[in-house]
């Protein structure tokens, strides 16, 4: 982000200036690419609530509280704070940084279950991810891009309520089992494993063992892209 350190408050005890929701959005991916945010909140010196609340948004850091957190993941306090945030784009310009893209949110609905969904929808909603942290789960555009919230629990623990998934829209040929797709039936949107069989079936699969499996049958399913990365829920 647009950094000058100069204007930050000498004084750790004091809130860091220029902190906005997409600074918290890319500390709390920072966190999750380093690992356990447990595990980084024991090391920085804070509770787990407190980095939550950091990286939710909900708490704007001291300037020492995140010094420490940035030791702990090996980021600058640079990559963070943004002293221009009144400059900063919406939905639509160029980002503050080249070290971030832009990503509209999809608004359908999918649930880890099943939900009803009326074509493809994009809210006015978009987020700053870290670009690194985006090219390491895929080499797709940021225009072929969306994130979604996950509703339910048909795919948990691998995909729970309130976890962020970044789609890939240009990937939609379901060819390894083993992988997440986004996918609808009708206006049934949903989030599941996918396995091709031999006649050409889908098998439409959950990770959560109470879930049934289903099965797609040619001309049935529209797949919508593959789920790259989650972003778990602290």
């Amino acid at each position: 982000m647009t950094s000058k350190s100069s204007s930050q408050p000498k004084n750790d005890n004091a809130r860091v200036l220029g902190w906005t929701e997409q600074s918290a959005s890319a500390l709390r991916l920072a966190v999750f690419a380093y690992g356990a945010a447990s595990s980084v909140a024991e090391k920085a010196g804070i509770s787990r609530q407190s980095l939550n609340a950091i990286t939710s948004g909900v708490s704007t850091p001291k300037v020492g509280t995140l010094k420490a957190i940035c030791q702990v993941i090996g980021s600058s306090v640079d990559d963070f704070i943004d002293t221009d945030a009144a400059e900063m784009p919406g939905d639509e310009g160029e980002p503050p940084s080249s070290s971030l893209v832009l990503i509209q949110e999809i608004d359908l609905a999918y649930g880890l279950g099943a939900t009803f969904v009326d074509g493809i929808v994009v809210t006015e909603t978009a987020r700053y991810f870290p670009a690194d942290w985006v090219r390491h789960y895929t080499s797709s555009p940021p225009e072929m891009l969306r994130f979604a919230p996950g509703k339910g629990n048909s795919m948990s623990p691998t995909i729970d309520d309130g976890d962020i998934m970044l789609i890939d829209l240009a990937e939609t040929s379901p060819s390894f089992a083993d992988l997440i797709w986004v996918c609808a039936i009708g206006e049934m949107g949903m989030v599941k494993r996918l396995a091709t069989r031999a006649d050409g079936a889908i098998v439409i699969k959950s990770d959560n063992p109470n879930v049934r499996d289903d099965v797609a049958y040619d001309g049935e399913i529209h797949i919508v892209g593959r789920v790259v990365a989650v972003i778990k829920k602290t």
